[in-house]
């Protein structure tokens, strides 16, 4: 299964929120290194956070998204 490149960021993005490692906006570049995602790619993430999170959901079950953030 091929996932569009911005839904990866987006799963990235969404297992170190899940972790509540970090506070999303106050410490960014710290989520973001933990993330693995660029300075670019983590504010386009965070400023589309619910298109990306609904396009998500439309082309993935909950449980999906869950097994694809556990192994990204």
């Amino acid at each position: 299964m091929t996932i569009p490149k911005e839904i990866e960021n987006w799963l990235k993005y969404e297992k170190v929120r899940r972790s509540g490692k970090f506070n999303m906006i106050m410490e960014w570049k710290q989520a973001a290194k933990d993330a693995k995602l660029s300075e670019k790619d983590y504010n386009s993430t965070i400023k589309r956070y619910s298109v990306l999170k609904s396009k998500a959901e439309k082309l993935y079950t909950p449980t999906q998204i869950d097994d694809m953030i556990k192994l990204i």
